[in-house]
């Protein structure tokens, strides 16, 4: 599981990679206590460098402040080349 720190672009570009770096450390804390195994974590920060949205409104700023997990995709079964049946929507009635 990668855990990508992010911030707001105000700020020193110093200081958001170390942002970003404290917040994806804070999320890995918080799934170690819950019981997910260190080794299965990885925290990194993207400071300032990737922002959702470039809006220069407090609104804007506020989403850029994030971490994201990103969970690593399973490695598909080499023994069949025949995908997987898709689930059928439910019907609610």
């Amino acid at each position: 599981m990668k855990l990508q720190g992010h911030t707001d672009k105000r700020g020193p570009e110093a200081y958001n990679s170390k942002l970003g770096a404290d917040r994806a450390l804070a999320v890995k804390a918080e799934l170690i206590n819950l019981g997910v195994p260190e080794s299965q974590l990885a925290a990194i920060s993207f400071g300032e460098s990737r922002p959702l949205f470039t809006e220069n409104e407090e609104w804007a700023h506020a989403a850029n402040r994030r971490v994201e997990v990103h969970l690593a995709e399973k490695k598909a079964d080499k023994s069949s080349n025949k995908p997987a049946k898709p689930i059928a929507p439910s019907k609610s009635h």
